[in-house]
């Protein structure tokens, strides 16, 4: 995971490399922090961190770019049930709920989402200006974090 700061530096990166020409991976899957975490400090790394640890790290194997993809889900009938289960894992986005969820239409994600928010069976969490939905025992760092509309 490349981290703003932390692992994203030149420095950091050679030290990176050097480790991998011992394992000589076929390929390296750099991956960004993009959902609310506990640590409030983690940032990814921006599109110059992303540059350059693929500039560096191909040297030594393919350089596989971050990818958001889709959840997969069990096959349920019932979308609560079926929410609870992914969100549970991890947050996710009204978007990637919604096209994880295709069987059913944003409409009724989306009223499904504020009826188990209602329930206290979920909440809304804001990270990086994003909102995210997860499951409501979880807990994130409180720095530029909130829970519903309120600062956490």
């Amino acid at each position: 995971m490349l981290v703003k700061d932390l692992n994203d530096t030149e420095e950091a990166l050679q030290e990176i490399a050097t480790a991998l020409t011992d394992i000589y991976p076929d390929q390296v899957h750099l991956l960004l922090p993009v959902r609310p975490l506990a640590e409030s400090w983690i940032r990814p790394a921006d599109e110059t961190g992303l540059h350059r640890a693929q500039a560096i790290l191909g040297t030594v194997a393919q350089v596989v770019l971050p990818h958001i993809g889709q959840a997969v889900t069990h096959s349920t009938d019932d979308l609560e049930s079926a929410i609870l289960g992914i969100i549970t894992r991890h947050p996710m986005s009204i978007e990637e709920l919604s096209t994880a969820l295709g069987r059913w239409s944003p409409g009724e994600v989306q009223q499904t989402l504020d009826r188990v928010q209602n329930t206290l069976k979920a909440k809304r969490v804001i990270w990086h200006s994003r909102e995210f939905w997860s499951a409501a025992g979880a807990f994130y760092a409180a720095e530029d974090s909130e829970v519903g509309d309120q600062k956490i």
